[in-house]
């Protein structure tokens, strides 16, 4: 009696979890408590995925930069105005019309003198002008005119929003979600603006029609400075959305195996759901430190082992 109660038994949980898929049980097999049934680690994966895609990217629309950018704008078509008040420059300047009706009656002797290019060295370094190009910049009508459209387009592109060419680059999604003045709003992405386009928009609306391929070498040097982003892409932002919304998808399936429910019987061949059950339950076991094999249970199985051997030889000293 004793050596039976003493000796280890084959926990009732270890036989069926050799069992395969496609193979057939052997023995009904029910759970022992409630369990709840966990996703396979590729389906949990690829639902929080699909959870954090649905969520749109954040645009942020900056307040308050038309103003400064058209200040700026003006203030550099200032110092070509402020030529013509310098009177030792002035004498070296020659307005556009004058210019071009010399050019038609052959005269070609004004060149551009030192003392202009300095000047407008000063104004702008990084620009690369023809004489052309100079004489027209400093004529207060076409500068003027240059001036307007520009101011124009840019007053209107700012209200609207542009976003710089690399957060656009970034936008995989077709819809946005844009927050501006406290609000937010789905916008298309295919109706956002980039500096990129607005610069090739400005060049076929700004153009002098007389002098389009002079005056469009002067938009592509000039606009840029003042065509600055004022909708931002909120990366920060949308990956914390994203991560919220993958939170909220359940490692879990909604069902729960309830103790004493069949998860297979006797003779049904394993499908994918009972084995997938059949796994949670092994998981479960090991948590609650119920599957032989675990290192508990074997330290269990050492000790009950040793208890037996020094009872046998302690009866053995006493018939003795």
């Amino acid at each position: 009696w004793l050596a039976l109660m003493l000796t280890p038994g084959r926990s009732s949980f270890d036989p069926f979890f050799d069992i395969q898929a496609g193979s057939v049980a052997e023995q009904d097999i029910t759970a022992p408590f409630d369990f709840p049934v966990y996703k396979n680690p590729a389906e949990y994966a690829d639902q929080r995925k699909a959870a954090a895609d649905i969520v749109l990217p954040v645009l942020e629309f900056l307040p308050g930069m038309r103003e400064p950018v058209v200040g700026e704008l003006l203030n550099y078509f200032g110092w070509f105005e402020q030529a013509w008040l310098d009177s030792t420059l002035a004498r070296e300047l020659i307005d556009w019309e004058s210019f071009a009706a010399g050019r038609e009656n052959g005269d070609n002797g004004y060149k551009i003198k030192p003392i202009v290019l300095n000047y407008l060295f000063r104004a702008d370094s990084s620009l690369s002008l023809s004489d052309e190009e100079i004489i027209y910049l400093f004529d207060p009508v076409r500068s003027n005119l240059l001036k307007t459209r520009m101011k124009d387009y840019l007053v209107g592109r700012l209200r609207t929003g542009m976003i710089a060419d690399e957060a656009f680059s970034r936008i995989d999604h077709k819809q946005t979600s844009l927050r501006r003045s406290g609000r937010e709003e789905t916008v298309a992405t295919a109706e956002l603006i980039s500096v990129g386009q607005a610069l090739e928009q400005a060049t076929g609306l700004l153009i002098d029609s007389e002098y389009p391929e002079l005056s469009r070498s002067l938009l592509m040097q000039i606009l840029p400075r003042f065509l600055k982003p004022n909708v931002v892409y909120n990366l920060t932002e949308t990956d914390r959305l994203k991560k919220v919304a993958a939170s909220t998808v359940s490692p879990t399936r909604e069902e729960k195996v309830l103790e004493g429910e069949k998860i297979i019987g006797r003779g049904e061949r394993v499908g994918a759901m009972q084995l997938e059950r059949l796994d949670n339950l092994r998981a479960e076991l090991e948590k609650r430190g119920l599957l032989q094999g675990d290192l508990a249970q074997r330290m269990r199985e050492l000790g009950i082992w040793a208890i037996y051997l020094i009872l046998l030889l302690g009866m053995g000293v006493f018939f003795n």
